[in-house]
This record gives structure tokens, C-alpha cells and sequence, in this order.
């Protein structure tokens, strides 16, 4: 059976969490008696903010976690291919992994991307509204 994991449970197969160790056990037990494990694109976009925001994590850092998502043979990500655009260009550049996951499926529709972001917007790649 194909299991969804939630942001909460997805942010304790990766970190320890040191005020609940029973979630973070059940989490990485739930992942070791599941076959397969469906990461949709809106998981993927709270991850890297709640890894970032609350848990104050790293680039690097944040960078390493998301490679292992999306090469683990155990996921299956939502469209994997606007996850690895969106990831590279985030190592890249000064926006928000999330930013990154709009530009990407903007481009797939031809379409322009307007932003307030000033961090997104030194991407070059979207038009300041």
C-alpha cells in the first residue's frame, strides 16, 4: 500500500526530534513497513519551510535533505521533474525552494510570474508587479 506522509511526519524521518522521540520512532517506523511513500508537491514546498523557518536549518543543509528525498528509493515525489528544476535552481539562486516549484510549473504553461519578492525577483527570471 502506498502511503501520503504529512509535513510533521516527514520532518521527523529526517530530524530527531528531541521533545518527542516516540513520534520520531513511529515516523521512521511507518517509513521501514512501507512500500512505496507519495510525497505530494504541497508537502514538498512545507518541508523545506519548516525545516528552514522553524527548524533554522541550513542551505546546505536543507540542500542535502531534499537530494536524499528525491533520490531515496522509497518516495515517489509529486512530478519529480519540477521538484529536481525547482531544487537545482534554488542551490543556485536567492529565492525559496517554494518560489522556485511556481517559476517551474509557470514555465511549463508559457506563462510569467509576478512577484513582490525581492529575493525571487533577483532571480531574473519573474517580473516585479
Amino acid at each position: 500500500m502506498v502511503a501520503v506522509l504529512d509535513t510533521n511526519i516527514l520532518v521527523r524521518v529526517f530530524l530527531e526530534d528531541v521533545l518527542d522521540e516516540k513520534q520520531t520512532d513511529a515516523a521512521r517506523a511507518l517509513l521501514k513497513k512501507t512500500s512505496e511513500v507519495y510525497i505530494p508537491q504541497l508537502v514538498q514546498a512545507e518541508l523545506m519551510w519548516v525545516l528552514k523557518y522553524t527548524y533554522k536549518l541550513t542551505k546546505p543543509k536543507l540542500l542535502a535533505i531534499f537530494k536524499k528525498l528525491g533520490s531515496h528509493s522509497s518516495f515517489t515525489l509529486q512530478n519529480h521533474s519540477a521538484f529536481s528544476e525547482a531544487l537545482a535552481l534554488y542551490e543556485a539562486g536567492p529565492a525559496d525552494f517554494s518560489d522556485y516549484l511556481v517559476l517551474v510549473e509557470a514555465s511549463k504553461m508559457d506563462a510569467e510570474v509576478h512577484t513582490f519578492d525581492k529575493k525571487f525577483a533577483k532571480s531574473g527570471a519573474v517580473l516585479v508587479s
